[in-house]
């Protein structure tokens, strides 16, 4: 069996560098119907404060309902942040029992 540690060690040291190709995700309760959409006050706040993203950064937003979408931010301030949805993402197929 193929052991997992260099992977693992890769992606710890690729973080460590603030390299991650993995992006951030952010709730977005809303209808994915627009093309824009505002995060509340908390994801926007943590979006600007914690990670500080800034326009142009990609960020995955999603609702909770199975729908999600990769978004480019598009304006960033301490309590209001907007992204852009440039891709929706695949939703899984719901199981049936």
């Amino acid at each position: 069996m193929r052991s997992r540690i260099p992977e693992v060690a890769l992606l710890f040291e690729s973080r460590l560098n603030g390299i991650s190709n993995v992006p951030d995700r952010f709730y977005a309760p809303g209808s994915f119907a627009a093309d824009v959409i505002e995060l509340s006050r908390d994801e926007s706040q943590h979006l600007a404060s914690v990670l500080r993203k800034s326009p142009g950064d990609v960020v995955t937003v999603f609702d909770g309902r199975g729908n999600a979408a990769e978004a480019v931010v598009e304006t960033v301030g301490k309590r209001s942040a907007t992204v852009r949805i440039v891709q929706r993402l695949p939703t899984s197929l719901a199981v049936s029992p």
